[in-house]
C-alpha cells in the first residue's frame, strides 16, 4: 500500500529504460545508506561508463544468494537505481517492505560485473529502474534488497 512501481519508458532512440530521454546518468553516487549486509558487499568499486571510482552494493555469491537493506529517508517520494546481473546470467533483483514485495525485476546480465572489484561496467538508461511512491514517506523506510539466481550489482541508489 501506498508505493507504485515504474520502469520509465525511454524518449527518442527507443526501447525501455529509465533515464530522462533515454539517456544514462554522468554521476553515479549514491545518497541513502545500506547495511544489514548478508552474503553481499556494500564498499565495492566500479568504472562506470568511464567515470571512476563509483561505489556499489553486490548481492550474492557463487554459493548463495544474498541480501542487504536500503534506507530511504523519510521526505521521499522515488527510490531510482542502476542494476545488473553478474556476466553470462540474467538475474532478478527483489525489493522488500518487511514482507510485502515492493518491486521485483528481472535484470540483464553484464560483461563488466565479474571477478573482483574494482569492476568495468557499462550501462545503458535501460539498466536503471525506478520506485515511486503515492506520496512523500512520513518516516524512513528500510526495504530488504535479495538477488534471486545470478548475483547483482546495484549502484546510483537515490532518493528523491
Amino acid at each position: 500500500g501506498g508505493m507504485y512501481v515504474s520502469h520509465e519508458a525511454a524518449g527518442e532512440g527507443g526501447g525501455e529504460g529509465g533515464g530522462e530521454e533515454g539517456t544514462v546518468d554522468t554521476e553515479f553516487s549514491s545518497n541513502v545508506s545500506w547495511g544489514d549486509l548478508n552474503n553481499a558487499v556494500g564498499d565495492g568499486a566500479a568504472t562506470v561508463n568511464d567515470v571512476a571510482d563509483v561505489t556499489t552494493l553486490k548481492i550474492g555469491s557463487s554459493k548463495a544468494n544474498g541480501s542487504a537493506s536500503i534506507t530511504v529517508p523519510a521526505g521521499a517520494k522515488e527510490l531510482s537505481f542502476y542494476c545488473v546481473g553478474w556476466k553470462g546470467a540474467e538475474a532478478k533483483v527483489i525489493f522488500k517492505n518487511g514482507d510485502s514485495v515492493v518491486k521485483e525485476q528481472a535484470v540483464a546480465a553484464n560483461d563488466g560485473a565479474t571477478g573482483n572489484p574494482p569492476y568495468t561496467i557499462t550501462v545503458a538508461a535501460t539498466d536503471k529502474y525506478v520506485i515511486k511512491f503515492d506520496s512523500a514517506l512520513s518516516a524512513d523506510l528500510k526495504l530488504t534488497v535479495e538477488n534471486s539466481g545470478a548475483r547483482v550489482i546495484l549502484f546510483r541508489v537515490q532518493s528523491k
